[in-house]
């Protein structure tokens, strides 16, 4: 673990015995003790309904680019790599070049499996930004003292989505965006040569499967917003499993807070989770306190998935990708 990382690590872990030292354990321990188990049992399959979409949406992308293993295998490499990003931050950089890997090691092509990987990531965030923006607008509207501000991240997300959204345009077009970018690179640094060109060779597989098949990207979209309906049960199921009832703009701002948590640059957003469900809910008038008790509860969430995907790790046998020795690297 870098320096960086350990640092984050100790100031997230400063700032949930902060939050402790201010509320106690007394409401969350109390609200562990009160858990349905039957409810626990409905809410962990929900939760393999979202894995299995996340591969089955993975592996119909990745179909468009040659053969593909099974959908057992997508699973456990998107359970693994789920686990790999939130351990090493931010965002899911780590996750998907592990995504990439794997799949390169059971054969297929590098920049094809990369392509695949991008263009499931591409999905995934129009889901999120849609979904972001309609949670923000349910908020706004139920809220009184911070409409203004829920506006401007409406707006802020919309324009990222607007920005992705031209992207796969430029795409489909045959328009490189990467191309003079990557040609700038090139000369000032060209020990990056062989990278950049494989990035070159990702954005052409994108753009053939855009030209040649447009229907698998507005499949991955659509997919994407039923994981995004999938994972709001997902939500729900678990608070009210642990006696935590909340309305819709509630659990839209507790699943807002658990995606911006995750661009912390604490392992497996500590601190960064807990906080956010304090400073969020309480944005729109719930109790500092109940905050707390559901950071703790999305505190067992995490803990609970990241268990798993070590356990996957060790156990499934992939192939994990390995480096090619430096005599054997060939540089055009």
């Amino acid at each position: 673990m870098r320096l960086g990382q350990i640092l984050s690590a100790v100031a997230g872990l400063a700032i949930i015995a902060g939050l402790i030292a201010h509320f106690g354990l007394t409401d969350l321990a109390a609200t562990v003790a009160r858990a349905n188990v039957a409810m626990l049992l409905l809410y962990v399959g929900v939760s393999v309904t979202v894995l299995l979409l996340y591969s089955f949406r993975w592996q119909r992308i990745a179909a468009t680019f040659g053969p593909v293993p099974s959908i057992r295998r997508f699973l456990t490499v998107r359970v693994i790599a789920d686990g790999v990003s939130s351990l090493i931050p931010p965002g899911r950089v780590a996750g998907d070049s592990l995504r990439i890997g794997m799949l390169h090691a059971d054969g297929s092509p590098g920049a094809m499996a990369g392509a695949s990987v991008v263009l499931d990531r591409f999905c995934e965030a129009m889901g999120n930004m849609v979904v972001a923006v309609t949670y923000m607008g349910i908020i706004a509207l139920n809220s009184t003292g911070s409409a203004a501000r829920l506006e401007a991240t409406a707006l802020t997300m919309s324009l990222l989505l607007v920005f992705l959204l031209a992207i796969v345009v430029l795409l489909y077009l045959g328009i490189a965006p990467m191309s003079r970018p990557v040609a700038m690179l090139t000369r000032l640094i060209p020990r990056l040569r062989p990278l950049l060109q494989a990035l070159i060779r990702v954005e052409q597989h994108l753009h053939d499967t855009l030209r040649d098949r447009p229907a698998i990207f507005l499949q991955g979209v659509g997919l994407s917003l039923l994981i995004e309906m999938a994972i709001a049960c997902q939500y729900a199921l678990l608070l009210h499993a642990f006696g935590i009832d909340v309305s819709l703009p509630q659990l839209g701002m507790v699943i807002l807070g658990s995606g911006l948590a995750r661009a912390a640059p604490s392992p497996a957003a500590l601190g960064a989770l807990e906080a956010s469900q304090v400073a969020l809910l309480g944005a729109i008038g719930v109790a500092p306190q109940v905050g707390f008790v559901v950071g703790g509860v999305l505190r067992l969430h995490e803990t609970f998935w990241l268990t798993v995907a070590a356990l996957l790790a060790l156990t499934s046998g992939l192939r994990w990708p390995q480096a090619a020795p430096a005599a054997k690297v060939s540089v055009p």
